[in-house]
Protein backbone atom coordinates (compact mmCIF):
# COMPACT_ATOMS: atom_id res chain seq x y z
CA UNK A 1 0.00 0.00 0.00
CA UNK A 2 2.72 2.52 0.94
CA UNK A 3 4.17 1.77 -2.95
CA UNK A 4 0.87 2.38 -3.93
CA UNK A 5 1.17 5.43 -2.52
CA UNK A 6 4.49 6.55 -3.95
CA UNK A 7 3.77 5.31 -7.64
CA UNK A 8 0.40 7.79 -7.44
CA UNK A 9 2.58 10.81 -6.63
CA UNK A 10 5.36 9.85 -8.85
CA UNK A 11 2.88 9.07 -11.79
CA UNK A 12 1.15 12.39 -10.99
CA UNK A 13 4.77 14.41 -11.24
CA UNK A 14 5.35 12.05 -14.55
CA UNK A 15 7.07 9.17 -13.88
CA UNK A 16 5.95 6.08 -15.63
CA UNK A 17 5.59 3.48 -12.84
CA UNK A 18 5.14 -0.94 -12.76
CA UNK A 19 5.14 -3.17 -10.28
CA UNK A 20 6.75 -6.44 -10.06
CA UNK A 21 4.77 -8.85 -7.60
CA UNK A 22 4.71 -12.44 -6.76
CA UNK A 23 1.36 -14.15 -6.20
CA UNK A 24 1.82 -14.56 -2.56
CA UNK A 25 -1.11 -15.26 -0.71
CA UNK A 26 -3.13 -12.21 0.44
CA UNK A 27 -1.38 -10.70 -2.41
CA UNK A 28 -2.48 -7.17 -4.05
CA UNK A 29 -2.32 -7.62 -7.46
CA UNK A 30 -6.26 -7.04 -8.28
CA UNK A 31 -5.69 -3.35 -6.65
CA UNK A 32 -2.87 -2.54 -8.21
CA UNK A 33 -4.01 -3.21 -11.74
CA UNK A 34 -7.50 -1.44 -10.58
CA UNK A 35 -5.65 1.60 -9.66
CA UNK A 36 -4.29 1.26 -13.67
CA UNK A 37 -0.51 0.81 -12.99
CA UNK A 38 0.77 -2.14 -14.90
CA UNK A 39 1.95 -5.30 -13.09
CA UNK A 40 4.21 -8.21 -13.66
CA UNK A 41 3.11 -11.53 -12.13
CA UNK A 42 6.09 -13.78 -11.56
CA UNK A 43 6.01 -17.54 -10.50
CA UNK A 44 3.51 -18.53 -7.66
CA UNK A 45 5.86 -19.11 -4.91
CA UNK A 46 6.43 -23.06 -4.07
CA UNK A 47 4.80 -23.78 -0.69
CA UNK A 48 6.78 -26.37 -0.04
CA UNK A 49 10.21 -24.08 -0.22
CA UNK A 50 12.17 -23.83 2.91
CA UNK A 51 14.83 -21.39 2.90
CA UNK A 52 18.52 -22.45 3.93
CA UNK A 53 18.97 -18.96 4.33
CA UNK A 54 17.17 -18.34 7.89
CA UNK A 55 19.90 -18.00 9.73
CA UNK A 56 21.36 -15.13 7.80
CA UNK A 57 18.18 -13.21 6.97
CA UNK A 58 14.90 -13.60 9.54
CA UNK A 59 12.02 -13.66 6.78
CA UNK A 60 14.56 -15.40 4.05
CA UNK A 61 11.15 -17.46 3.54
CA UNK A 62 9.08 -14.88 2.69
CA UNK A 63 9.98 -15.19 -0.95
CA UNK A 64 9.21 -18.04 -1.61
CA UNK A 65 12.24 -19.49 -3.38
CA UNK A 66 15.53 -18.50 -2.68
CA UNK A 67 17.49 -14.96 -3.35
CA UNK A 68 19.13 -16.19 -6.41
CA UNK A 69 16.02 -17.63 -8.45
CA UNK A 70 14.00 -14.13 -7.30
CA UNK A 71 17.10 -12.07 -8.41
CA UNK A 72 16.64 -13.91 -11.98
CA UNK A 73 12.65 -13.81 -12.42
CA UNK A 74 13.06 -10.26 -11.22
CA UNK A 75 15.37 -9.51 -14.24
CA UNK A 76 13.37 -11.35 -16.11
CA UNK A 77 10.06 -9.39 -15.21
CA UNK A 78 12.24 -6.13 -16.25
CA UNK A 79 12.42 -7.73 -19.95
CA UNK A 80 15.86 -5.86 -20.90
CA UNK A 81 14.62 -2.09 -19.46
CA UNK A 82 16.73 -0.20 -17.37
CA UNK A 83 14.90 1.61 -14.52
CA UNK A 84 15.86 5.29 -13.69
CA UNK A 85 14.96 3.80 -10.03
CA UNK A 86 14.19 0.35 -8.68
CA UNK A 87 12.28 0.76 -5.43
CA UNK A 88 12.57 -2.53 -3.18
CA UNK A 89 10.26 -2.85 -0.01
CA UNK A 90 10.65 -6.46 1.00
CA UNK A 91 11.94 -8.14 4.04
CA UNK A 92 13.39 -11.30 2.80
CA UNK A 93 15.87 -9.13 0.30
CA UNK A 94 18.95 -7.44 1.51
CA UNK A 95 22.23 -6.11 -0.49
CA UNK A 96 22.93 -9.23 -2.28
CA UNK A 97 19.72 -9.22 -4.22
CA UNK A 98 20.24 -4.75 -4.74
CA UNK A 99 23.82 -5.72 -5.87
CA UNK A 100 22.87 -8.49 -8.15
CA UNK A 101 20.12 -5.85 -10.28
CA UNK A 102 22.28 -2.80 -10.17
CA UNK A 103 22.94 -2.98 -13.65
CA UNK A 104 19.05 -2.98 -14.42
CA UNK A 105 18.56 -0.08 -12.70
CA UNK A 106 19.98 3.66 -12.15
CA UNK A 107 19.89 3.97 -8.40
CA UNK A 108 17.92 1.71 -5.97
CA UNK A 109 15.17 2.88 -3.36
CA UNK A 110 15.16 0.34 -0.16
CA UNK A 111 11.90 0.70 2.21
CA UNK A 112 12.28 -0.44 5.13
CA UNK A 113 11.14 -0.44 8.66
CA UNK A 114 13.30 -3.31 10.32
CA UNK A 115 16.87 -2.48 9.97
CA UNK A 116 18.04 -5.66 10.67
CA UNK A 117 19.82 -6.72 7.27
CA UNK A 118 22.26 -4.46 5.50
CA UNK A 119 21.43 -2.71 1.98
CA UNK A 120 23.33 -1.80 -1.17
CA UNK A 121 21.14 1.13 -1.89
CA UNK A 122 20.84 4.89 -3.12
CA UNK A 123 18.57 5.96 -0.94
CA UNK A 124 16.67 4.16 2.66
CA UNK A 125 13.68 5.28 3.72
CA UNK A 126 11.76 4.24 7.01
CA UNK A 127 9.06 6.42 7.92
CA UNK A 128 9.08 4.90 11.49
CA UNK A 129 9.82 6.49 14.95
CA UNK A 130 11.82 4.67 17.17
CA UNK A 131 14.58 4.49 20.21
CA UNK A 132 18.00 5.67 17.90
CA UNK A 133 15.75 5.82 14.54
CA UNK A 134 18.29 8.22 13.27
CA UNK A 135 21.62 6.08 13.52
CA UNK A 136 20.55 2.53 13.31
CA UNK A 137 21.05 2.12 9.11
CA UNK A 138 25.35 3.47 10.36
CA UNK A 139 26.70 0.01 9.71
CA UNK A 140 23.47 -1.28 7.40
CA UNK A 141 23.83 1.50 4.31
CA UNK A 142 27.08 2.81 2.50
CA UNK A 143 28.22 6.24 3.73
CA UNK A 144 26.47 7.85 0.60
CA UNK A 145 23.44 6.57 0.46
CA UNK A 146 20.37 8.93 1.44
CA UNK A 147 18.82 8.69 4.63
CA UNK A 148 15.06 9.19 4.33
CA UNK A 149 14.38 8.48 8.02
CA UNK A 150 11.51 9.27 10.61
CA UNK A 151 7.75 10.65 10.10
CA UNK A 152 8.50 13.70 7.82
CA UNK A 153 8.92 10.94 5.38
CA UNK A 154 5.23 9.33 6.05
CA UNK A 155 3.66 8.18 2.48
CA UNK A 156 0.29 9.03 3.61
CA UNK A 157 -2.50 8.82 0.62
CA UNK A 158 -4.17 11.59 -0.37
CA UNK A 159 -7.25 11.10 1.72
CA UNK A 160 -5.60 11.88 4.56
CA UNK A 161 -3.00 14.97 3.54
CA UNK A 162 -6.11 16.88 2.24
CA UNK A 163 -8.42 16.11 5.22
CA UNK A 164 -8.58 18.53 7.96
CA UNK A 165 -7.14 17.47 11.25
CA UNK A 166 -9.62 16.97 14.30
CA UNK A 167 -10.43 20.02 16.19
CA UNK A 168 -9.91 19.90 19.92
CA UNK A 169 -11.42 17.41 21.96
CA UNK A 170 -13.33 18.10 25.06
CA UNK A 171 -15.25 14.81 26.04
CA UNK A 172 -15.38 11.23 24.70
CA UNK A 173 -18.37 10.66 22.84
CA UNK A 174 -17.20 9.02 19.78
CA UNK A 175 -14.85 5.87 19.04
CA UNK A 176 -13.49 4.32 16.01
CA UNK A 177 -12.18 0.76 16.16
CA UNK A 178 -9.61 -0.65 12.96
CA UNK A 179 -6.87 -3.18 13.04
CA UNK A 180 -6.24 -3.66 9.64
CA UNK A 181 -7.59 -5.30 6.74
CA UNK A 182 -7.26 -8.96 8.24
CA UNK A 183 -7.15 -8.61 12.14
CA UNK A 184 -6.23 -12.50 12.03
CA UNK A 185 -6.27 -12.12 16.09
CA UNK A 186 -9.78 -10.73 16.38
CA UNK A 187 -8.61 -7.54 18.52
CA UNK A 188 -12.07 -6.09 17.08
CA UNK A 189 -14.68 -8.37 18.71
CA UNK A 190 -12.72 -7.55 22.31
CA UNK A 191 -12.83 -4.18 21.72
CA UNK A 192 -16.26 -4.17 21.01
CA UNK A 193 -17.42 -6.35 23.95
CA UNK A 194 -15.72 -4.10 26.53
CA UNK A 195 -17.97 -1.19 25.25
CA UNK A 196 -21.80 -2.50 25.23
CA UNK A 197 -21.73 -0.50 28.53
CA UNK A 198 -21.26 2.50 27.16
CA UNK A 199 -23.61 2.78 24.40
CA UNK A 200 -26.41 3.30 26.79
CA UNK A 201 -24.87 6.45 27.64
CA UNK A 202 -24.51 7.95 24.48
CA UNK A 203 -21.44 6.41 23.34
CA UNK A 204 -21.45 6.52 19.32
CA UNK A 205 -19.37 4.01 17.83
CA UNK A 206 -17.52 3.10 13.66
CA UNK A 207 -15.84 -0.73 13.60
CA UNK A 208 -13.61 -0.55 10.53
CA UNK A 209 -12.83 -4.03 8.76
CA UNK A 210 -11.57 -4.79 5.71
CA UNK A 211 -12.12 -7.80 3.01
CA UNK A 212 -9.81 -10.19 4.71
CA UNK A 213 -11.60 -10.05 8.37
CA UNK A 214 -12.01 -13.76 8.46
CA UNK A 215 -14.71 -12.57 11.18
CA UNK A 216 -16.92 -10.00 9.43
CA UNK A 217 -20.24 -12.28 9.71
CA UNK A 218 -20.04 -12.15 13.46
CA UNK A 219 -18.56 -8.47 13.34
CA UNK A 220 -21.74 -7.69 11.46
CA UNK A 221 -24.37 -9.57 13.21
CA UNK A 222 -22.66 -7.97 16.45
CA UNK A 223 -22.78 -4.57 15.11
CA UNK A 224 -26.52 -4.80 13.90
CA UNK A 225 -27.74 -6.26 17.07
CA UNK A 226 -26.84 -2.85 18.69
CA UNK A 227 -27.77 0.86 18.11
CA UNK A 228 -25.24 3.70 17.95
CA UNK A 229 -22.54 1.39 16.13
CA UNK A 230 -21.74 1.26 12.31
CA UNK A 231 -19.79 -1.12 10.31
CA UNK A 232 -17.73 0.05 7.44
CA UNK A 233 -16.29 -2.60 5.68
CA UNK A 234 -13.57 -2.56 3.10
CA UNK A 235 -13.92 1.47 2.33
CA UNK A 236 -11.84 3.82 0.52
CA UNK A 237 -12.80 6.96 3.04
CA UNK A 238 -10.94 5.97 5.95
CA UNK A 239 -9.72 9.12 6.80
CA UNK A 240 -13.21 10.75 6.38
CA UNK A 241 -14.38 8.43 9.55
CA UNK A 242 -11.43 8.36 11.94
CA UNK A 243 -11.23 12.67 11.46
CA UNK A 244 -14.94 12.03 13.37
CA UNK A 245 -13.53 10.36 16.37
CA UNK A 246 -12.46 11.75 19.76
CA UNK A 247 -9.99 8.31 20.41
CA UNK A 248 -9.18 5.39 17.92
CA UNK A 249 -8.43 1.58 19.22
CA UNK A 250 -5.98 0.51 16.49
CA UNK A 251 -3.08 -2.20 15.83
CA UNK A 252 0.71 -0.33 15.49
CA UNK A 253 0.67 -0.49 12.03
CA UNK A 254 0.87 2.65 9.21
CA UNK A 255 -2.68 3.65 10.98
CA UNK A 256 -0.30 5.47 13.39
CA UNK A 257 0.75 7.95 11.00
CA UNK A 258 -2.32 8.58 9.31
CA UNK A 259 -4.26 8.93 12.88
CA UNK A 260 -1.56 11.58 13.55
CA UNK A 261 -2.04 13.36 10.93
CA UNK A 262 -5.43 13.77 11.87
CA UNK A 263 -5.36 14.54 15.40
CA UNK A 264 -6.93 11.82 16.24
CA UNK A 265 -5.37 9.80 19.72
CA UNK A 266 -4.85 6.45 20.40
CA UNK A 267 -4.95 2.78 22.27
CA UNK A 268 -2.50 0.87 20.96
CA UNK A 269 -2.26 -2.70 20.57
CA UNK A 270 0.70 -4.78 19.23
CA UNK A 271 -0.06 -7.03 16.46
CA UNK A 272 2.93 -8.16 15.45
CA UNK A 273 6.60 -8.09 17.07
CA UNK A 274 7.71 -4.99 14.35
CA UNK A 275 5.07 -3.06 15.45
CA UNK A 276 6.59 -2.67 19.16
CA UNK A 277 9.58 0.11 18.89
CA UNK A 278 7.59 2.40 17.33
CA UNK A 279 4.71 1.42 20.07
CA UNK A 280 7.02 2.49 22.96
CA UNK A 281 7.99 5.32 21.44
CA UNK A 282 4.93 6.38 20.32
CA UNK A 283 3.98 6.18 24.21
CA UNK A 284 6.65 8.25 25.60
CA UNK A 285 6.18 10.90 22.92
CA UNK A 286 2.50 11.19 24.68
CA UNK A 287 0.64 10.56 21.60
CA UNK A 288 -1.30 7.03 22.52
CA UNK A 289 -1.60 4.38 25.30
CA UNK A 290 0.32 1.80 24.10
CA UNK A 291 -1.68 -1.51 26.05
CA UNK A 292 0.15 -4.21 25.16
CA UNK A 293 0.23 -7.12 22.99
CA UNK A 294 -2.77 -8.38 21.78
CA UNK A 295 -1.91 -11.95 23.35
CA UNK A 296 -2.08 -10.59 26.78
CA UNK A 297 -4.97 -8.44 27.01
CA UNK A 298 -8.71 -9.33 27.53
CA UNK A 299 -12.01 -7.36 27.09
CA UNK A 300 -11.50 -5.79 31.02
CA UNK A 301 -8.63 -4.11 29.91
CA UNK A 302 -9.97 -2.40 27.11
CA UNK A 303 -13.07 -1.52 29.53
CA UNK A 304 -10.59 -0.02 32.22
CA UNK A 305 -8.31 1.94 29.88
CA UNK A 306 -11.76 3.37 28.22
CA UNK A 307 -13.22 4.37 31.63
CA UNK A 308 -10.27 5.76 32.49
CA UNK A 309 -9.96 8.13 29.52
CA UNK A 310 -13.47 8.85 29.52
CA UNK A 311 -13.15 10.74 32.91
CA UNK A 312 -10.48 12.60 31.47
CA UNK A 313 -10.76 14.60 28.23
CA UNK A 314 -8.17 16.55 28.99
CA UNK A 315 -5.49 13.56 28.22
CA UNK A 316 -7.32 13.18 24.81
CA UNK A 317 -6.41 16.55 24.26
CA UNK A 318 -3.06 16.24 25.18
CA UNK A 319 -2.31 12.49 22.57
CA UNK A 320 -4.62 15.11 20.22
CA UNK A 321 -2.00 18.37 20.14
CA UNK A 322 1.60 15.75 20.41
CA UNK A 323 0.33 13.47 17.44
CA UNK A 324 -0.33 16.41 15.19
CA UNK A 325 3.41 17.50 16.11
CA UNK A 326 4.65 14.41 14.43
CA UNK A 327 2.91 13.95 11.23
CA UNK A 328 2.82 17.24 9.19
CA UNK A 329 1.34 15.39 6.02
CA UNK A 330 4.32 16.14 3.69
CA UNK A 331 6.18 13.25 3.80
CA UNK A 332 5.12 11.97 0.26
CA UNK A 333 6.53 15.50 -1.36
CA UNK A 334 9.99 14.87 0.69
CA UNK A 335 10.71 11.72 -0.82
CA UNK A 336 9.47 13.16 -4.23
CA UNK A 337 11.88 16.12 -4.15
CA UNK A 338 14.59 13.48 -2.74
CA UNK A 339 14.46 10.85 -5.67
CA UNK A 340 13.53 13.56 -8.53
CA UNK A 341 16.88 15.48 -7.53
CA UNK A 342 18.90 12.45 -7.81
CA UNK A 343 17.72 12.04 -11.20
Amino acid sequence: MRCLTLAHALSHRGANCSFICRELEGNLCAVIEGEGFELNIINQPDKQYVSDDIDFLAHASWLGCSWQEDVLQTISALDGNIVDWLIVDHYAIDYRWEKALREYCSRILVIDDLANRMHDCDVILDQNLCEHFFTRYDSLVPDSTIRLLGPRYVLLRDEFRQSDPKEKISCLKRVAIFYGGADLVNETRKVLFSLVEYLNKGLEIDVIIGAANPYKVDIEAWCDHYDGVTLHYNVNNIAEILVGADLLFCAGGSITWERCCLGVPAVVTVVASNQRKVAIEMQKRGTQIYIGNCEDLRDMDYRNIFKELSMNPRRLELMRKKSLGVVDGGGVDRVLDALLKEE
